[in-house]
Formats: structure tokens, sequence, C-alpha cells
């Protein structure tokens, strides 16, 4: 009958080696991330060309009568002054275009 078990030295090393190895795979993604950009408040620079020329919005927050969608079954609607889109069961890519 045995009464303790025996671990020999060099299998608690290995176990140690690739314990370390685990946590090194499973952290090395978090720490080769690049640092976030901080966020600017700077205005962006409006060269010559642009000034002086109206903005010209995309949507009005009221319809989207002039928008086509392209390709797929999707639905897309206005609520709340937001596009709103839908997508089908099945189907490919639906793309709203202006």
């Amino acid at each position: 009958m045995i009464t303790h078990l025996f671990v020999s030295p060099k299998l608690k090393s290995f176990q140690a080696v690739m314990f370390g190895l685990m946590l090194l795979i499973a952290t090395t993604p978090l720490i080769a991330q690049p640092p976030a950009a901080p966020a600017t408040s700077e205005k962006p620079e409006v060269t010559p060309e642009e000034e002086g020329k109206p903005f010209t919005p995309l949507f009005d927050g009221k319809s989207i009568e002039k928008w086509i969608v392209r390709t797929g079954q999707a639905t897309y609607t206005v609520e709340d002054g937001v596009i709103v889109g839908r997508t089908a069961t099945s189907g490919p890519n639906t793309f709203l275009c202006t």
C-alpha cells in the first residue's frame, strides 16, 4: 500500500515551466497592444480650398428618401432622428448609399 505520493523534482520543474509558458502566452496579446491615442480637442484644419464652401449634410434626421439600398434585403428606417437598419435572415450584405 502506498501511503504518500512521490513527485519527482523534474516533474515539479516541468510543471512550473509549463505554467509560466501558459501565463506568458495568455498575457502577450494584452502587453503587445499599442497604447491608445490621446483624445484631442483641436479643431480640424480647414484648407483655403474648403473655406467658404457650404457644408452639405448627408442626413437631415427625418427621412432617407434620396438614399438608395444596394444589394441585400435589409430594411432601413428613421427612428428618433437616427437611421436604423434591420438585417434579413439570409442573402448578401446590404448597403445604404447616398
